[in-house]
């Protein structure tokens, strides 16, 4: 399938979640900034509080769009299993560079950069396609260590290959697609545009529980 943009996506989506329409404690959890997007729908459709959960790639030193590490709110790490040591001193270093530009992001979105509080709810995180998965597992980790009563990992489309390992990290997962192999998030939608901040924070001015 070919999702004509994130929105149509998202709206795909939310239908696969609908027995969680009108539950209590739900909050749905978008990853920015093209998560966000997708995320709004669902939200939308759940009748549920949107939030965000920030992680950072961190990119292999001679090809940066290739993760092989991921780093949370916290400053925590996650790192590719096959990755050689020679790479922990230029992991350790840019995981310092892209925490301080979570918290640009999370001032920026939130107007603070303080962690929301999970305790208790059924958090549903949401992206719009997850290639690696370094990303994701970072952000299911963090959303994990805040006590929620439930995780759910809900995207459009997943690199079939990491699908298991997802699942084990996750009280549900919930997908679309699941392609063998794939070159970009991209070439699952016909309209895929960057999302700006502006974008990120207009959504969240009109949904958010800040």
């Amino acid at each position: 399938m070919i999702f004509k943009n994130r929105k149509e996506a998202g709206k795909l989506l939310a239908k696969q979640l609908s027995y969680y329409k009108e539950t209590k404690n739900i909050l749905v959890l978008g990853v920015p900034r093209g998560g966000v997007v997708v995320a709004k729908e669902v939200a939308e459709y759940l009748n549920a509080p949107l939030d965000i959960v920030v992680t950072r790639k961190i990119g292999h030193p001679l090809e940066p769009e290739y993760a092989i590490a991921a780093v949370d709110e916290n400053g925590d790490v996650v790192k590719d299993a096959g990755i050689l040591s020679e790479y922990e001193r230029y992991i350790k270093t840019d995981a310092k560079l892209q925490r301080a530009e979570i918290k640009r992001r999370l001032k920026a979105y939130r107007g603070a950069d303080t962690p929301s509080d999970f305790k208790d709810k059924i958090c549903i995180i949401v992206d719009d396609g997850i290639a690696t998965g370094l990303t994701t597992l970072s952000a299911i980790r963090f959303v994990m260590s805040k006590s929620p009563a439930k995780v759910v990992l809900a995207v459009p489309m997943i690199l079939k290959d990491i699908i298991e390992k997802l699942k084990s990290e996750v009280d549900e997962l919930i997908y679309l697609e699941e392609p063998v192999l794939f070159y970009a998030i991209g070439a699952f939608y016909e309209d895929f545009p960057q999302v700006e901040d502006r974008e990120v924070v207009n959504i969240l001015k009109h949904k958010n529980i800040f």
